[in-house]
């Protein structure tokens, strides 16, 4: 900021009787600088696709005023607005999303220049999406009363609703990650199962979730809700019941039948 002085001397005489004459003079103007221009920057943060305001980002400015190197970091407004106060006159300085709302990736950095005492920069930043990605996984709950007995029978899991994916896995397998593309809103995963012969169509789901904060849940039951940048494992638990007929047909017979 910039202060303008009257520069005045008092000049103080004896006048003779035990008392004093002052003398003001105005001698200059001065103008002192005591603080640099600064500037504010103001950052709206929207959610691709839908526009969605999105409180719960960090952004930093980064640059060097005078040869040192300085960081502002945002204030969030919680609408969806952020807030980087006292902006040194110059630039450019980089202004960069550190943090991303949860489920979403980070935007690109932009730069700022304040030119002028009292400058408001205005900035704009999408966020896209971040991808889901599931895994299957299947067990036989009563594997190891049979052993080998059960090591080549397949159970195909279908996935549908917000994704459409079939993987056939025998007991302990996994499946390869299913990538989950999610427009921004949670989705709905149905969870279904074809099962060989003489096994409980009774099969139980289960899904261990790890949401893109690194926050944790487990959700059972056959719809599973998947969020942004989740990352989903499923268990699919099915029961071997055995019985005479099983017993008696070769293993290349693998008839598949559909829980209901």
């Amino acid at each position: 900021m910039d202060y303008d002085y009257n520069v005045h001397i008092v000049t103080r005489t004896d006048d003779g009787n035990g008392g004093t004459i002052e003398q003001l003079q105005e001698v200059e103007l001065v103008r002192m600088t005591d603080d640099p221009w600064v500037g504010t920057v103001t950052i709206t943060k929207r959610a691709n696709y839908s526009g969605t305001l999105l409180p719960g980002a960090v952004f930093t400015l980064t640059g060097t005023y005078n040869g040192v190197a300085f960081t502002l970091t945002s204030e969030d407004n919680g609408d969806g607005t952020y807030t980087i106060a006292d902006v040194p006159y110059g630039g450019p300085y980089t202004v960069a999303e550190t943090t991303a709302p949860d489920g979403f990736a980070k935007a690109a950095d932009q730069t700022v220049t304040v030119t002028t005492d009292g400058q408001v920069i205005r900035l704009n930043y999408v966020d896209e999406p971040m991808n889901a990605a599931i895994t299957v996984k299947k067990v036989i709950s009563n594997y190891a009363d049979y052993g080998t007995q059960l090591k080549d029978q397949q159970f195909i899991v279908n996935l549908s609703g917000g994704v459409t994916a079939e993987t056939a896995l025998k007991h302990g397998e996994t499946s390869k990650p299913i990538t989950v593309t999610i427009a921004e809103t949670d989705i709905t995963v149905n969870v279904a199962e074809i099962v060989p012969y003489a096994y409980s169509e009774a099969y139980t789901v289960s899904a261990a979730i790890t949401h893109a904060n690194g926050t944790t849940e487990t959700q059972t039951g056959k719809e599973i809700t998947v969020k942004p940048g989740d990352t989903v494992v499923i268990t699919v638990t099915n029961t071997f019941v055995p019985d005479s007929y099983f017993k008696a047909r070769s293993e290349a017979e693998n008839v598949f039948e559909k829980a209901t």
